[in-house]
């Protein structure tokens, strides 16, 4: 997701500041580069508490982007 996010073009984000990118990309950079200093116990509540949020928001702003048909 954070590698995703990183494609995310500067003028999508700053159409959703709601959604965290930033927090999302610098955690990918924590567990690609820092992963020997990782908090287990933070990254297991970010998986059970803001994952399902995050994915209900992310899908809600691909259905926005989505082209009309």
């Amino acid at each position: 997701m954070g590698e995703a996010a990183t494609r995310v073009s500067f003028e999508t984000r700053r159409r959703y500041p709601g959604i965290p990118w930033q927090d999302i990309i610098g955690m990918r950079h924590r567990l690609v580069h820092g992963h020997d200093a990782v908090d287990q116990g933070k990254l297991w509540d970010t998986l059970v508490d803001d994952l399902p949020a995050l994915i209900a928001d992310l899908e809600r702003t691909l259905e926005a982007e989505a082209p009309s048909e």
